[in-house]
């Protein structure tokens, strides 16, 4: 009786739901190995996750102008790698909550800006998006007598910014299992390597390329700092009560 079930239910999981007849023999079962190969396909291991990983720490300017030129069969596309590694440092902050000593006192307070944080802690990758378009426009304006378009410079800056999250996230959990104040030193770490990235990536061997790197790095975090600003008073300014009419004269 039992075998007799199976072959029922085999048969109905090959029509399948909307009356569409499947050939079950050409059809993967889902199982250990299934699970294990989605797992991979997420983190993209087979397309080089790691070895863009260690391409964008140990040598990003130069990497990332052979992913420009042509050469980027062992590359991970930029926007998914600096998304992957957004979800990773979001994952490690769950797990270690780093963050939440640094915001405790903001979370305590039911206040817009605590909202807005919120918000930016679980959408790094889109908030990463965007800082990289602001920052990738000022960099553009600061070298705009080299060749490359603002694409180009948009890879280039999310091919840093990935590394500089998993730098923040690596330090995170030194700061969670020691106790040691890390957060400041990871935050000059990674803005060094940001900068290093720019200026490698347009001449190394020039000093400016540096110090244009670092002023176009500030102001693009200056530049998002000031958006986000715009956004929480339009916010206030719009909510109901924000203008007491009784004391206009």
């Amino acid at each position: 009786m039992q075998q007799q079930e199976k072959e029922i239910y085999l048969q109905e999981s090959a029509i399948g739901v909307s009356g569409t007849e499947y050939n079950t023999q050409q059809v993967t079962r889902i199982d250990r190995n299934y699970i294990v190969q989605q797992i991979s396909a997420i983190f993209s291991i087979e397309k080089g996750f790691f070895f863009t990983l260690v391409q964008m720490t140990v040598r990003p300017g130069l990497a990332t102008r052979d992913f420009i030129a042509g050469n980027r069969t062992r590359y991970m596309k930029p926007i998914v790698f600096l998304i992957l590694c957004s979800l990773i440092y979001t994952l490690l902050n769950k797990l270690f909550g780093f963050e939440d000593e640094m915001f405790a006192s903001l979370y305590a307070q039911n206040t817009l800006e605590m909202k807005f944080t919120h918000w930016i802690q679980a959408n790094y990758g889109y908030v990463n998006m965007i800082t990289s378009v602001i920052t990738a426009l000022w960099v553009k304006m600061l070298f705009r007598k080299y060749p490359y378009n603002i694409f180009e410079i948009i890879v280039l800056v999310c091919f840093y910014s990935g590394v500089g999250m998993l730098i923040l996230g690596v330090l995170g959990i030194v700061q969670s299992t020691t106790g040691l104040q890390t957060y400041f030193i990871s935050f000059i770490i990674s803005t060094i390597h940001s900068i290093w990235s720019i200026g490698q990536f347009f001449n190394a061997k020039k000093v400016t390329s540096y110090i244009k790197a670092l002023i176009s790095v500030i102001i693009g975090f200056i530049s998002f700092t000031l958006i986000v600003a715009i956004i929480m008073i339009a916010i206030k300014l719009m909510e109901p009560g924000s203008v007491n009419l009784q004391s206009m004269p």
